[in-house]
């Protein structure tokens, strides 16, 4: 019904359309954590922000074990520039999924953003853990170590990246500045 119409609508760029297909959803269907998380994502789309943050909010009052929820809630609370409510929000999505990749990058991004190091390079090495093959990960934390004072460690994580790809720009570009010069 309204539901499928709402997907189909946001399928083909119409999300004015999607808005308003979920919203009939959401009076249709008010105990749908699915809908609320459709029409969180519509009003998203057209920079609803808030509206948005009260849907997925919603959403996972229904449905509180679903990790996604909590991590569309808290780029959510990070688009309303709402740091501790959009950690609370990420850190709740790991809890519940300890192995949910793309909610610990954006805890360490998050962290970043509010220059809490040790806290970002802890979440990365997470993600590095669990996605291998990335080689912008250990880039990252390479200039996290850097950023820390911790060279050694640069070092170390700039090489695992450039192992990764060996074509990575950012990573050659930070192991030939931390090389030793003979």
């Amino acid at each position: 019904g309204v539901h499928m119409r709402g997907q189909w609508q946001i399928a083909r760029g119409d999300v004015d359309g999607a808005v308003s297909s979920f919203e009939k959803a959401v009076k249709w269907d008010a105990g749908s954590p699915e809908f609320r998380h459709k029409l969180a994502v519509s009003y998203s789309m057209k920079k609803r922000r808030v509206d948005a943050v009260r849907q997925l909010q919603a959403a996972v009052k229904l449905a509180p074990q679903n990790p996604e929820y909590w991590m569309k809630l808290g780029l959510g609370w990070s688009d309303l520039q709402d740091s501790a409510q959009a950690i609370a929000a990420l850190q709740k999505a790991v809890e519940i999924e300890p192995r949910y990749t793309q909610a610990w990058l954006n805890l360490g991004e998050t962290y970043v953003g509010l220059g809490k190091t040790e806290e970002a390079i802890a979440a990365f090495m997470r993600v590095e853990e669990q996605a291998p093959a990335a080689a912008d990960i250990p880039f990252a934390l390479a200039q996290l170590f850097l950023h820390n004072g911790q060279k050694d460690k640069a070092l170390e994580a700039a090489n695992r990246a450039v192992r990764k790809n060996p074509e990575h720009q950012g990573a050659r570009q930070l192991l030939d500045a931390l090389r030793p010069r003979e």
